[in-house]
């Protein structure tokens, strides 16, 4: 640049630099083919035969009381 030119702005030179930015070459990959892949993949009657059910998961998380390090309240007594 010289004195005689105005100075660009930063977002100008900013826009000049990525239109003349060329991508990374990505290298070649190989997979198998989508047949292959798909074989692989469980039934979905086999899938909801292994699944945990809802209230088992619910049952292993911890309360309120213990994630706040509170004494659990005592059992109501009959």
């Amino acid at each position: 640049m010289t004195a005689d030119e105005p100075p660009e702005s930063a977002a100008a030179a900013a826009a000049a630099a990525a239109e003349q930015a060329v991508p990374p070459e990505l290298p070649e990959v190989s997979s198998p083919p989508p047949e292959e892949v798909l074989a692989e993949v469980p039934s979905e009657q086999d899938l909801i035969e292994r699944a945990t059910s809802v209230s088992d998961i619910i049952a292993e998380q911890p309360t309120v009381d213990e994630l706040l390090n509170r004494a659990a309240p005592a059992p109501p007594r009959d």
